[in-house]
């Protein structure tokens, strides 16, 4: 909660102020867009903040800029409300259209977490301007391909306030610098430095600690039955004596977030799972409760828990690729309860927070079935090879005896066909022979284990190079930092068998089954008759109602992906334990590609940076992780000229250079499969980036040259890329 200071005569109600400061916000965010639109009459379109081929040219950054006081801060800020804020994240309770800010007032309803509610916020809290403001100069700097210098000062203001803000006890606890600190973190992931988001993410973790989740989830639970009950029993839903008014007024979001079911969270979680009781220590007495909870207090905590799921996505993401550890322990993610119950189509982000929630759950487990796997082969002091229960695995689930566990009723699988691997050893799905080198067993030593490492790299344990431990902030340095442990270090607190390990990758598979199920029908593929064929080199794409379901199902079939990498039969490094479960996975892989194909947008809005909505630029970046898991394995030219030039396309209209980084590194992964005979030769379609732009200059140069005017020369319409979390760091890796 916000620390606030009483006034002795102040007779408003907490209810009044917040109309009163909702009306002042209002004003404030019509005069900042009035401020940005006032050289131009007409009614602007979602890329009309970048109307000049060089907005950020004759702006000026200094750590006071405001949009209140400088017209080209309007700008930028105001392209954040359209354009960058609404693209953060896809899976928020709150609609991402800003185009209501140009009307009346917003309810609070329909406010926008990061086009509203906090763009309001930003205007008095210095740390989360300057975020807002360096994370929008970024996106046009990629946008329209222009240096980031403009970006980096705000960054660095940024980083400034942030410290400054933390240093106070008063400012670290407002939900500003929580904001802050997870869009500084977030500008990494649009510049594609993965190092730089998990110190960002570390800072945040402190934050995120330091709110009492679980207490405030008791208190507001217990407020809610105890006004449902005088609700009953006088027979009003108005105010009346002083008795709480109508819940939709002052909760509104009470419903979505009372549908929650704890038994489905709790398989999910493989834990039981009680929020009435969640942090409560036998024997000890508990805390007081707090007993009344006014519109504000309500208010203040859902945002809390808006940027505490934003949080946990990118923290479950980070573990996801880098097979790091998660920032926070696994048993501390069932403290704050996901938005809304899963399978809703009017709170599709209530199913996305229990994706994260089972997403964890495997990233947790993998890391320490790891080390199990690292202590055995430093035991045994030999080589790793495949054993009866790899063959038995493969059997299962790659083809082959009876008793192999059956799909889903009908032949498909949860979210359209080809749920399961094809049932046919030596044929991929839609029929393709499978490349018999991919299912060949493959032997690592203790030491070099890691399939994409060599002899002088790091061992590798995600898709991505190990990197450092996560340097803090400068501002939470001084905070005591937990000891966190390399990924091959022993930690004898998590020591379990193998047929420990195997059972609870038991467990988790079947909570993923329980996910896939819960999720419903409205979940599922549209059928061929009700939306237009879309061909993939994957086959026939597969369409879902919204994207944002379809994102959550790209995800899902990451995660199965990921499961069959890391059985507790199969090498320690994800990169070879990829190549031996590819049968297994080819299915889901093929999947992967097909949802990514039914994420369409017209041709038209290929033409140009910028053209596309941010809502669907925003699934497709997110869209990008889960292809990532699926391409390393792909072996069809077509199906790989396909992915590059999609990851190239998005990272050209959405700004999100992670997307060219992503790229990268599967042509990396298939240039070093193909040099070790595991893959079919594959070319680059730029050796990197240094090279892209010699032989620009190079032709410039030439250009430049020539004599005749009626030669027009055309820029490339490709956005640069910069050196990202895949390229520096696999430039020396071998498979």
């Amino acid at each position: 909660m916000e620390d606030e200071s009483e006034d002795y005569y102040d007779v408003d109600s907490d209810d009044e102020m917040v109309d009163q400061s909702q009306a002042e916000g209002f004003n404030q965010l019509s005069l900042i867009m009035a401020s940005a639109n006032r050289d131009e009459r007409q009614l602007r379109s979602f890329t009309t903040y970048l109307n000049e081929p060089n907005v950020l040219a004759s702006y000026r950054p200094t750590l006071g800029s405001s949009p209140l006081n400088n017209p080209k801060t309007a700008r930028i800020f105001a392209h954040f409300i359209h354009s960058t804020g609404p693209s953060l994240s896809i899976f928020e309770r709150h609609p991402t259209d800003s185009s209501i800010v140009l009307g009346a007032a917003v309810p609070p309803a329909q406010q926008g977490l990061w086009v509203y509610t906090l763009a309001l916020k930003a205007l008095e809290h210095p740390a989360l301007l300057q975020a807002i403001l360096a994370v929008s100069s970024l996106h046009i700097a990629y946008l329209q391909q222009v240096p980031t210098t403009v970006s980096l000062k705000h960054y660095h203001y940024a980083l400034k306030r942030v410290g400054s803000a933390v240093g106070l006890p008063l400012r670290r606890k407002q939900i500003g610098t929580l904001a802050a600190t997870l869009l500084l973190g977030y500008y990494e992931v649009i510049s594609a430095d993965h190092s730089k988001w998990n110190n960002h993410l570390g800072g945040s973790t402190h934050l995120i600690r330091e709110i009492d989740f679980a207490k405030t989830t008791r208190d507001l639970r217990a407020y809610r039955r105890r006004a449902h009950e005088q609700r009953l029993q006088s027979g009003w839903t108005s105010s009346w004596w002083g008795m709480p008014g109508d819940v939709s007024e002052d909760d509104p979001f009470f419903e979505k977030e009372d549908s929650v079911d704890e038994d489905l969270i709790g398989a999910i979680m493989g834990q039981a799972v009680n929020y009435d009781h969640f942090g409560c220590i036998n024997g000890k007495s508990a805390p007081p409760s707090k007993t009344h909870f006014t519109r504000k207090d309500i208010e203040v905590f859902r945002i809390q828990c808006d940027l505490y799921w934003w949080y946990a996505k990118q923290d479950a993401l980070q573990s996801f690729i880098g097979g790091n550890k998660l920032l926070m322990p696994y048993s501390q993610w069932g403290q704050c309860p996901p938005r809304a119950g899963i399978g809703r189509l009017d709170a599709i982000y209530g199913s996305a927070d229990h994706l994260w929630l089972l997403l964890a759950r495997v990233t947790d487990f993998a890391l320490r079935d790891r080390k199990r796997k690292l202590r055995t082969l430093k035991a045994g002091g030999v080589d790793w090879k495949p054993g009866p229960e790899m063959f038995q695995f493969m059997g299962r689930f790659a083809g082959g005896p009876p008793g192999q566990r059956p799909g889903p009723p009908g032949g498909f699988g949860p979210g359209g066909p080809l749920g399961p691997p094809s049932k046919t050893p030596n044929m991929q799905p839609e029929g393709h022979p499978r490349d018999p080198s991919m299912g060949e067993p493959t032997r690592a030593s203790p030491a070099s284990s890691p399939g994409l490492a060599s002899a002088d790299s790091p061992p590798m344990y995600g898709m991505i190079p190990p990197q450092p431990p996560a340097r803090l902030p400068s501002g939470f340095q001084d905070r005591p930092r937990e000891p966190r442990l390399s990924p091959d270090e022993d930690d004898p607190a998590h020591d379990m068998s193998y047929k420990e390990a195997e059972q609870e990758w038991e467990q988790i598979l079947v909570a993923m089954d329980i996910f896939s199920q819960a999720l419903g029908r409205d979940f599922q593929p549209l059928p061929a008759d009700v939306a237009p064929p879309i061909s993939t080199p994957f086959g026939p794409a597969l369409q879902y109602r919204t994207h944002t379901i379809a994102v959550i199902w790209g995800f899902y079939y990451a995660m199965r992906l990921l499961l069959n990498r890391i059985h507790p039969c199969m090498p320690p490094a994800i990169m070879m334990a990829a190549g031996v479960s590819a049968p297994t996975t080819a299915g889901f892989a093929q999947t992967i590609g097909k949802i990514l194909g039914g994420v369409y947008y017209p041709q038209r809005f290929n033409l140009e940076a910028g053209s596309l909505s941010p809502n669907l630029g925003s699934g497709l970046t997110d869209m990008t992780v889960p292809i990532f898991f699926a391409a390393v394995q792909f072996t069809d030219p077509t199906q790989r000229a396909w992915t590059i030039s999609k990851l190239r396309d998005i990272s050209r209209l959405t700004g999100w250079k992670t997307a060219d980084a992503i790229a990268g590194g599967c042509e990396k992964a298939w240039v070093v499969a193909a040099k070790q005979g595991r893959g079919p030769p594959y070319e680059r379609s730029f050796e990197n980036d240094r090279t892209r732009e010699e032989q620009e200059r190079k032709t410039e140069a030439v250009l430049e040259e020539v004599e005749d005017r009626r030669f027009v020369t055309v820029k490339l319409d490709r956005a640069h890329w910069a050196m990202g979390i895949l390229e520096e760091d696999i430039a020396n890796l071998e498979i």
